[in-house]
């Protein structure tokens, strides 16, 4: 059952995953989960930190060199993206 709602959901194209590194200076270093304003819509699925893969909770600090993989819909997740980074990135910038 969960692999074949997993294939509707790649097949609708309405969600998808992103993944990126936080770097310093980007907006959510040093700030709780739930302190940031992200997406309803959008789940933090994981964090990498120096390779031990957590799954985050509202109390989880973002931290410079973070791989942050997120869950959603393509539009949030670029907003989640800029709230994280300050930046767009892909694949959310213009042409790209």
């Amino acid at each position: 059952q969960l692999l074949a709602d997993h294939s509707i959901l790649r097949k609708e194209r309405k969600n998808d995953f992103i993944e990126f590194r936080l770097k310093r200076g980007h907006k959510g270093v040093g700030y709780p989960l739930r302190a940031l304003s992200l997406p309803r819509q959008v789940n933090v699925v994981s964090v990498d930190r120096g390779g031990e893969l957590l799954i985050p909770k509202g109390d989880t600090i973002f931290q410079a060199g973070d791989i942050v993989t997120l869950f959603g819909r393509r539009e949030q997740l670029c907003e989640a993206r800029k709230i994280l980074t300050g930046e767009p990135g892909p694949p959310c910038r213009e042409n790209g």
